[in-house]
C-alpha cells in the first residue's frame, strides 16, 4: 500500500515532489561548474592540447554537449542545426535559444502568479468617462451620438481567461482546409433531395447551396400573392415577456414543441458570433423571439443538435425576421447546418424605403420609441453564464423585430403597389443564397496592409512584411486565432519597418506584446534576419490606381476653360480640373514621337523632343504655394 501511494504521488519519475526534482538538477548543475572551472586554462591548455589523448576525451565529451544541446533547442520547438555551425554562431544560437526559454518561463510565470487562476471566471468593470465634445462643422452630432446627463458610463467586459469552447466541438476545428462542405444529415420542407442539391463546383467556390432549389421556387410563388397592409401587433413589455434560456436537450425539446404549437408563422432571428478568439469565428447565441415569447439558444452546448431547428427555418409557409443578415446566413450554415427559406430583411427594407439611417437602433426609436443599448456590441459571448444584463441586450434585438416587420411592410405596401415589397423579398432570399466560403491566404494580402497605411517600404522592408505576413495567417490557423489576436497589423507594419537586429527589438515593437509573438519570438527573429540579408533597393510604396475620368463627369476644385479634342476629332470646350504637376487632362499624344514611355517625362522634355520652345512660363508664388497658368504653343 506505500508504494502504490508513493508512486500516486509521484509527479516526476524518480522524483517524490517538483522540490525533489529541483534540487537534484541544481546539484547536477553546479557539479558541471565545478567540474568545467578546473579544466585548464590559458598556456595550461595549450600544453594539454599536445596530447592526443587529451584531444581524444575533449572531442568526446564537445560531441556529447553538442548532442545535449541540441535534444533541447528540439524539445523548444527551435529547428536548427547547431553541429553544423562554427564556434560564433553556436554561441548566438545559444544566446537567442536562452531568450526564447526565458520569454516562456516569464509567460508560465505570470500564469502561475494568477493571470489564469480560474479558467472559467471573467473580469467585469464598469468605467465612466466626459462625452467627448467637437467643435468641428462636419461632426454628426445626432441623437444617437449623444450621451445623456454629464458623464455617461460605459461597461468594459474583457475575458481573457475564458476557456476556448472551440477545444470540446465535436467536429473538430480545421482552418487548413480549401473550402466548405454542408453536413446536413437529413432536409426537411426538401423540394430536391439532399442528395442532388449538394454537388461540388470546384475547389474555389466549394458545393452548392442545399436549399437554393426551394429558394428559388418561394421566389417564384411571390409573383401571385397578394400583398395587403396588416394592423402591426405591438409587443408585450419586455418584463412581462416570458424568456425560456436553451442550454439542454430537455430545453431544446420545450423550444421544438412550443414552435410547432405557433399558429401566427412568424419568427424573428438574430446571431451574436465570436471571432477575436478563433480563425473562422464561430457562433454563440442565437435569438428568437414569438408573438409572445422570447428564446435565446447555447449553440455552444448545443453545436451538434441545432440542425434540428431546420424544421422551422427551411419552412416557407414561416416568415423568418432578420436584420442585416449578410453575416448571420453564413455562420448559421458554417456552425449549425441551419439554412433559411422566406426571410424578411429589415435592413433591406429600410433601403428600399429611403431610410438615412438602417441600422437597428434607429428602426427601434422609429417605431418602438425604445432607446437601444450598445454598450454590448463588442460583448464576449463566450462568457458563460451570461449576466443578465447581457441577456437584456440580446433578447432587444428580437424581442420588437416582428413589430418593425409590421411596419416596414406597411409602408412597403402604400397605395397598393406591391413591386417594392417583391423585391424585398427577393433581395432578401438573394442574401438567403449565400454561402460560406473558407478564408483562403492570398501571397499578396500584404500590399493591401501597405496601401491602407500608406508606407514606403524599400526591398527588405517588403520581404520581412510578406514573411510576417505569411507566419502570422500559418500560426493563426494553427493555434486557432485571430490574425488580430495573433499580430495586429500595426505592430506588423512596426517590425517589418524597424527590422530589429535582436530579438528584444521585436518585442520593444509591439505594445502589448502579444502571447503568440513572444512564444514565437525566434522564428520572427529569423524571418526578420532574412529580410535584412536582401541587398538595399529604392523604397516601393503601392498606391492604388486612380480612378480614370469620364468625359462628361463634372469636376471640382478649380477649374478653367481648355480646348480638348475628343476622341472623334471634334474641339469642344470642358471644364477640367487643373492643378500643380496634374497633366491627367492633357492629351500628349499630339507630342509624342517616341515610344509610349516618353509620356512619362516631364512636358518640357516633350517640347524638347519635338524641337519646340516655351514660350513663357510665369514665375512661381511661394505665398499662395500655387502656380498660376503656364502658357503653352
Amino acid at each position: 500500500m506505500d508504494s502504490e501511494e508513493n508512486t500516486s504521488r509521484e509527479l516526476i519519475k524518480g522524483f517524490d515532489s517538483f522540490e525533489d526534482f529541483l534540487k537534484t538538477g541544481f546539484q547536477s548543475v553546479m557539479g558541471a561548474i565545478i567540474a568545467s572551472n578546473k579544466l585548464p586554462k590559458g598556456d595550461q591548455w595549450d600544453y594539454y592540447k599536445t596530447f592526443p589523448s587529451f584531444n581524444g576525451i575533449m572531442d568526446n565529451q564537445a560531441t556529447k554537449v553538442v548532442d545535449l544541446m541540441s535534444i533541447i533547442l528540439k524539445h523548444q520547438g527551435i529547428q536548427q542545426n547547431i553541429a553544423r555551425r562554427d564556434i560564433e554562431e553556436k554561441y548566438d544560437l545559444v544566446v537567442d535559444t536562452n531568450d526564447v526559454i526565458l520569454e516562456r518561463v516569464g509567460i508560465m510565470l505570470d500564469e502561475l502568479n494568477g493571470i489564469q487562476k480560474n479558467q472559467n471566471s471573467a473580469n467585469f468593470e464598469e468605467r465612466t468617462f466626459s462625452p467627448v465634445i467637437s467643435g468641428s462643422w462636419n461632426v454628426d452630432d445626432s441623437d444617437q451620438n449623444k450621451e445623456k446627463g454629464p458623464r455617461a458610463k460605459r461597461f468594459l467586459f474583457h475575458s481573457k481567461n475564458v476557456e476556448k469552447p472551440q477545444i470540446h466541438f465535436k467536429d473538430g476545428v480545421d482552418n487548413f482546409k480549401k473550402y466548405f462542405k454542408p453536413q446536413l444529415k437529413d432536409k426537411p420542407n426538401a423540394l430536391k433531395p439532399l442528395h442532388e442539391s449538394i454537388v461540388f463546383i470546384n475547389e474555389e467556390e466549394g458545393f452548392t447551396h442545399p436549399y437554393q432549389h426551394e429558394i428559388d421556387a418561394f421566389v417564384q410563388s411571390l409573383s401571385d400573392k397578394d400583398f395587403k397592409k396588416m394592423n402591426p401587433i405591438k409587443p408585450r413589455p419586455l418584463q412581462q415577456t416570458p424568456l425560456l434560456y436553451v442550454d439542454t436537450e430537455k430545453t431544446l425539446n420545450i423550444l421544438i414543441e412550443e414552435l410547432r404549437a405557433d399558429e401566427r408563422k412568424e419568427l424573428a432571428v438574430d446571431v451574436e458570433y465570436h471571432s477575436y478568439r478563433s480563425f473562422q469565428g464561430f457562433t454563440c447565441l442565437i435569438q428568437l423571439s414569438t408573438r409572445t415569447k422570447d428564446y435565446i439558444v447555447d449553440t455552444i452546448a448545443l453545436r451538434d443538435k441545432l440542425y434540428i431547428l431546420n424544421e422551422f427555418f427551411t419552412d416557407p409557409s414561416i416568415t423568418k425576421v432578420l436584420h442585416g443578415a449578410d453575416f448571420d446566413i453564413p455562420w448559421l450554415q458554417k456552425d449549425l447546418n441551419i439554412y433559411i427559406v422566406n426571410m424578411f430583411d429589415t435592413r433591406v427594407a429600410a433601403s428600399k424605403l429611403g431610410f438615412n439611417k438602417q441600422n437597428l437602433a434607429h428602426l427601434l426609436k422609429t417605431y418602438c420609441m425604445v432607446h437601444a443599448d450598445k454598450n454590448y456590441q463588442l460583448y464576449d459571448w463566450r462568457t458563460r453564464p451570461l449576466p443578465e444584463r447581457a441577456l437584456v441586450y440580446a433578447r432587444e434585438d428580437t424581442h420588437y423585430l416582428l413589430y418593425i416587420h409590421d411596419n416596414l411592410k406597411n409602408d412597403l405596401i402604400g397605395d397598393g403597389n406591391s413591386n417594392v415589397t417583391v423585391s424585398t423579398y427577393f433581395q432578401s432570399a438573394e442574401i438567403c443564397k449565400s454561402r460560406y466560403i473558407m478564408p483562403v491566404y492570398k501571397a499578396d494580402a500584404y500590399k493591401d496592409i501597405l496601401k491602407r497605411a500608406k508606407k514606403r517600404f524599400d526591398n527588405r522592408q517588403l520581404t520581412a512584411l510578406q514573411g510576417l505576413h505569411e507566419w502570422r495567417d500559418k500560426i493563426a490557423r494553427k493555434e486557432d486565432e485571430s490574425t488580430g489576436y495573433t499580430l495586429p497589423n500595426h505592430m506588423l507594419l512596426q517590425i517589418a519597418e524597424n527590422l530589429p537586429r535582436e530579438m528584444q527589438g521585436i518585442l520593444a515593437s509591439c505594445n502589448p506584446i502579444p502571447p503568440l509573438v513572444r512564444q514565437n519570438l525566434y522564428d520572427l527573429h529569423e524571418i526578420v534576419l532574412k529580410g535584412r540579408q536582401e541587398p538595399y533597393m529604392e523604397s516601393v510604396q503601392f498606391v492604388p490606381m486612380p480612378t480614370p475620368k469620364l468625359p462628361n463627369q463634372k469636376s471640382q476644385g478649380k477649374k478653367t476653360k481648355r480646348n480638348i479634342q475628343d476622341q472623334d476629332g471634334s474641339n469642344k470646350k470642358l471644364k477640367t480640373e487643373f492643378r500643380p504637376f496634374d497633366y491627367s487632362k492633357v492629351d500628349f499624344n499630339k507630342f509624342q514621337s517616341g515610344p509610349a514611355s516618353s509620356i512619362n517625362r516631364a512636358p518640357q522634355e516633350h517640347f524638347k523632343a519635338r524641337g519646340q520652345k516655351k514660350k513663357s512660363f510665369k514665375k512661381f508664388n511661394q505665398k499662395s504655394m500655387s502656380f498660376s497658368k503656364n502658357k503653352w504653343n
